[in-house]
């Protein structure tokens, strides 16, 4: 930024000490007027390094003519032009070479932004269950990931449980066996497949632009209930890919969750719970 601009946004400062106002404004514009100032020091160090680079290439270019004339007039003999066309050639080539360099560093720039995995995860909703024979909370996520770069398996998923009693990270856990019931939820129960849990199937590489959905489950020690009810609580919810990169997306809690909703993903299978009948029907 420039000093004289700094200097004299801080003696309009000094001297309207008293006026709040008028210094917001001055410093507001000294502030704009600096960023303005930057911006064109830029484009102009761009402009000098561009046009020294073909001032450098004219001026062998004119070295090279020079030269020639020179040894025209030492031979009195023209120079044939078979060497005038090989050497308008490679000034051209130079100059071709100059403008591909600085378009290529542009495209691998783009390049390197879509050669790396971009996950984005969605969590969609959450079901929880509390055991007190174990003192444990179980909270199931519905959940949905994204690759938008190269493409990538998604492995190690954590959970990081923050409310103001705890402030703990665990793992993913899957299913004791090869299925699990949830519920039931307003007569319904959900089965999940170990195979068909989130974490099992990011084991596969998720291509670019396609995405993967399922549940995933999270245990934390004793009843986290009331703070996920009441909404004092937050979850972090994540994933690496190739190249250890964490994603990770949080989810806040609150009271809606205190009554839960069965949402379900297409692929994924209800039982209904038969309901008792009563003697005589």
């Amino acid at each position: 930024m420039c000093r004289t601009s700094r200097a004299t946004c801080v003696l309009w400062q000094r001297s309207c000490h008293n006026d709040d106002g008028l210094i917001a404004r001055r410093s507001s514009s000294c502030f704009r007027f600096d960023l303005r100032e930057v911006c064109a020091m830029r484009q102009f160090i761009r402009f000098v390094v561009t046009a020294g680079t073909w001032g450098m290439l004219s001026m062998v270019a004119a070295v090279a003519l020079f030269v020639i004339s020179i040894v025209e007039h030492v031979r009195e003999k023209n120079v044939t032009s078979y060497v005038l066309c090989a050497l308008a050639a490679a000034i051209s080539f130079v100059g071709g070479f100059l403008a591909w360099r600085e378009e290529n560093k542009k495209y691998e720039v783009e390049k390197a932004q879509h050669d790396s995995p971009n996950f984005k995860l969605d969590l969609i909703s959450i079901l929880t269950n509390y055991d007190p024979n174990s003192n444990v909370t179980t909270a199931c996520f519905a959940a949905m990931l994204v690759n938008r770069g190269s493409p990538s398996v998604a492995v190690g998923w954590t959970a990081r449980y923050q409310s103001q009693s705890i402030d703990m990270t665990v793992g993913y856990v899957s299913p004791p066996g090869d299925s699990l019931e949830w519920g039931p939820i307003e007569g319904q129960k959900l089965v999940m497949r170990r195979l068909d849990m989130l974490p099992a199937r990011t084991m596969l590489a998720i291509e670019r632009g396609h995405s993967r959905h399922g549940r995933v489950l999270f245990e934390f020690p004793g009843d986290r209930r009331a703070e996920i009810f009441s909404g004092g609580a937050q979850i972090l919810v994540g994933c690496y890919d190739v190249t250890q990169r964490l994603c990770q997306q949080t989810f806040k809690t609150g009271p809606e969750f205190m009554h839960p909703i069965l949402r379900t993903f297409p692929d994924e299978t209800i039982v209904v719970e038969q309901q008792p009948k009563l003697i005589g029907q």
